[in-house]
């Protein structure tokens, strides 16, 4: 029995060793395929090459943004934890501080929480005053992200009680930039919102921050600022959502028993505490009406915005993806078929002699499999050449795809793009060489006497024609629609326009302790406006609180009375708002410096407000009430119908503008002033800063720049998308073109006895030129229909997107009819041309 046992094991070795050896075999013969079609190779492996490449490089900036740590984080066994609305879409990240602490002392399944917030400091030094975003965060912060300091040492527990002041940690570009580099840094004396700080160490370079954005300079204990500067109040306040929370996963627990525990948690605090979830929005901080805790993984993004929106955009990624590679499959797929029905006879000679349809199948997919993994291995190497070329023409801003760059992952996903080519490509070949018939393709010459494309062959090339009809329109729409996004009408010319935004508070920014008064603060306002009236090259002052770009884009309720009412953006402008935008008012004036605290509020509003709320009735004089406080204002000019905010969805928007100046809680914490200026920013820069010093040599300036660029922030994400779709549908056009011509020549090849016999009858060259472009014209048709067709159910499905543009777009649809028109005749002028040089002697020698 034992010998029987070795016996059975050896012949078991036996046969594997066996299936291994053909295995290799059938590999060996798949290679084959390069030397003994070379053309077809070549064309299959840069087709499937473009298309993994392309894709993979995408991928890589999908991964950057949506699953890549923040530089300089380990992100490993990291958590994050935030609040949620079980009706809304978009989840809140921030959870108020007596909420954190409870979590922290509470949870066991994750460790070492940390909270942490970003706010704008204003940075002092001998040198100077200067704006910066900066982390308010707890002790543990960069013990828990594993951030090792670079020189001193990063916060303590004991930093939270101040004795000496604030204990500060600054980035690497702030000690370059602002202390030149300098060995003694640690131990500097420096005031951080005018109260004393002290700095203790120094950020390895390129931590910025442990989320995406906006890219913090320095990091300081929360509990000592806010005690600090008068905000002591957010540190006990449930209803106040003030930090971002994050912590370490236990060894000993799952992602699952986390979420359980912090359900747990949340339910035991909103029982005790029913107003303890809120969430910020338009109308300020308001409670979540069905709130759930989230835990998830840590990601440089996993507490933004995008976070919420990734599953849509990931959908919309993977089915671009798709449609590429059914583009490039259905090519490829029609190569290998045109090759398998020339290779009929000699397919049939193989199963004679005694080979399985298994093994016809085994070779078939070895070619398949041969030409993928080339392809995938050509693609890794432009993948390496061309992302960081791609990353500069879609990156919405410099570096904030850093990460984006080809690794181990991104090798992965080519792989798998390769395998499914390799499965994808098959199908048809594979298909065809089961039907083979052994003894008609046995008789001399019959091999050789096409019966003209097969149906699979045709549909195949249409299906890849329709899907590419339907990247390029989608692009086509896209385009369109942020040109004519880019080219509305602003009804103000943004050309000269200098946007300067200053921090005018010194505590935190919604601080009701804020030490600077409205009184105060609108004074220093006028002062600085005045000083930059009277600055050469400066034709007109004012200030704004809110400049184009900035978020939370809502309207306010503006009523007449019970029965009149309409939504409309609320703006709070200083004197000579429409002067300084070049801009006269319709009817009646516009704001001024006459327009003081304690005299009657006053407001202008644009012409589409004043039409629906007066129709024909003149609305100087009359009252109107904002928001739900229901404010009452008094109507003394109508202004033109600008886009104040640059081109939005809304091409029509209403306005409402009030004075800075008579809002009873005073301008907000960083104003910007708008200039109108002559000659070139250059120049003008610098001595607006100069001007503004002259005034306050402690009012830092936070940006400043052009009305130009920040017109631009308001469509980055839209230009971003088209890009990509641009760059899609343009790999598409130029995968489509390669594979109408692969295919077209290919069958006039395999079909010249049968194109010899047509000449023979009487055909004439011209006729079967004809005839060749008439089929390609035929498949283009087809191609185009099915494509078209498909493009307008998608248009229609995003038409909310579409800005001015419909979506049977008439200009972008006989665009594209006539751009693949185009490509379809050149790319089968040279097919037609050799099937009407075919010689007739020759082609009837042909077996």
């Amino acid at each position: 029995m034992p010998d029987a046992g070795v016996a059975a094991r050896v012949r078991g070795y036996v046969a594997e060793g066996e299936l291994i050896a053909r295995c290799l075999q059938d590999l060996t013969f798949g290679a084959r395929i390069i030397r003994q079609a070379p053309g077809l190779s070549a064309v299959a492996i840069l087709l499937i090459s473009l298309v993994i490449g392309g894709n993979a490089t995408v991928y890589s900036m999908v991964n950057s943004i949506l699953v890549s740590p923040a530089t300089g984080v380990n992100g490993d066994d990291i958590l994050v934890i935030r609040h949620a609305d079980l009706g809304s879409t978009i989840t809140d990240p921030f959870i108020s501080f007596p909420n954190f602490e409870d979590y922290a002392r509470q949870a066991t399944s994750i460790t070492d929480l940390v909270g942490w917030s970003t706010e704008r400091l204003t940075l002092g030094t001998p040198a100077g005053h200067f704006a910066l975003p900066g982390g308010l965060v707890t002790a543990n912060y960069f013990e828990t992200f594993g951030v090792k300091v670079a020189h001193g040492r990063g916060l303590a527990l004991s930093d939270d009680d101040a004795q000496d002041g604030l204990a500060v940690v600054i980035s690497q570009r702030v000690w370059a930039e602002r202390f030149d580099q300098a060995a003694d840094v640690v131990g500097r004396a420096i005031s951080i919102n005018r109260v004393a700080a002290t700095i203790v160490g120094v950020t390895p370079p390129g931590f910025a921050g442990a989320t995406l954005t906006p890219g913090e300079e320095l990091w300081l204990p929360i509990r000592a600022y806010f005690r600090l500067t008068g905000g002591e109040s957010r540190l006990t306040d449930r209803s106040q959502p003030t930090v971002l929370v994050a912590g370490r996963l236990n060894g000993s627990a799952s992602i699952s028993t986390a979420r359980a525990e912090m359900a747990t948690l949340s339910a035991r605090i909103r029982s005790s505490y029913p107003d303890a979830f809120t969430t910020y929005s338009p109308q300020g901080v308001v409670p979540i009406q069905n709130p759930r805790t989230i835990v998830s993984r840590y990601s440089a993004s996993a507490l933004l915005p995008i976070a919420d929106i990734a599953p849509t955009f990931l959908a919309v990624f993977s089915v671009v993806t798709l449609l590429t590679l059914v583009v490039v499959c259905a090519n490829v797929a029609n190569l290998l078929l045109g090759r398998t029905v020339e290779r009929q006879r000699d397919l049939a000679v193989r199963r004679a002699l005694g080979a399985s349809r298994t093994r016809i199948v085994r070779i078939l997919l070895a070619e398949a499999a041969t030409l993928a993994i080339a392809a995938w291995i050509a693609s890794s190497v432009l993948t390496w050449w061309t992302s960081r070329a791609l990353l500069r023409v879609i990156e919405p801003r410099p570096g904030l795809l850093a990460d984006a760059r080809p690794d181990w992952t991104l090798a992965a996903y080519g792989a798998l793009l390769a395998l499914l080519a390799t499965f994808a490509c098959s199908i048809a070949p594979t298909l065809r060489a089961l039907k083979v018939q052994i003894l008609p393709l046995l008789k001399s010459g019959e091999h050789s006497i096409a019966r003209g494309p097969s149906r699979l062959a045709t549909w195949l090339v249409v299906v890849q024609l329709a899907f590419s009809v339907l990247l390029a329109t989608s692009a086509g729409l896209a385009y369109r629609s942020m040109t004519k996004l880019g080219s509305a009408s602003l009804e103000f010319d943004p050309a000269n326009l200098l946007l300067v935004t200053v921090r005018l508070g010194e505590g935190p920014a919604d601080s009701s302790n804020d030490p600077v008064d409205a009184t105060t603060a609108v004074a220093a306002l006028e002062r600085v406006r005045g000083r930059l009236a009277t600055t050469a090259g400066v034709e007109a002052v004012s200030y704004m609180r809110r400049i184009p770009g900035a978020t939370l884009l809502s309207t306010t309720p503006i009523r007449r009375d019970e029965q009149r009412a309409a939504h409309a953006f609320v703006r709070h402008v200083g004197p000579d708002y429409l002067r300084t935008l070049g801009l006269t008012t319709i009817a009646g004036r516009e704001l001024t410096a006459t327009d003081r605290q304690g005299d009657r509020r006053v407001a202008t509003i644009n012409q589409r407000l004043a039409m629906e709320l007066f129709d024909n009735e003149p609305p100087l004089g009359n009252s109107l009430f904002i928001g739900e406080r229901k404010e009452r204002v008094e109507i003394v000019g109508v202004v033109p119908g600008a886009l104040f905010d640059g081109p939005t969805r809304d091409p029509h928007p209403r306005y409402l503008f009030v004075a800075e100046q008579q809002t009873p809680t005073g301008p907000s914490t960083d104003p910007s002033f708008i200039v109108r200026h002559r000659g070139g920013i250059e120049a003008m820069a610098p001595v607006v800063s100069r001007a503004i010093a002259e005034i306050d040599v402690s009012l830092p300036i936070v940006s400043l720049t052009t009305m130009q660029e920040r017109l631009a922030l308001v469509t980055e994400l839209e230009t971003s998308i088209v890009r990509l779709l641009a760059c899609f549908a343009a790999l598409s056009l130029v995968i489509a073109t390669l594979g109408h011509y692969a295919v077209a020549t290919f069958n006039v090849r395999r079909r010249t006895r049968e194109c010899g016999i047509r000449m023979a009858l009487g055909a004439s060259p011209k006729r079967m030129k004809a005839a060749a472009l008439r089929e390609a014209l035929v498949h283009t048709t087809a191609g185009l229909a099915v494509g078209l067709a498909l493009s307008a159910a998608v248009a229609l499905g995003f038409r909310s997107l579409l800005f001015g543009v419909a979506p049977i777009d008439p200009i972008t649809y006989v665009g594209v009819v006539v751009l693949f028109t185009i490509l379809s005749l050149v790319a089968s002028c040279q097919s037609a041309r050799r099937a009407s040089n075919i010689s007739v002697v020759d082609a009837l020698r042909e077996e």
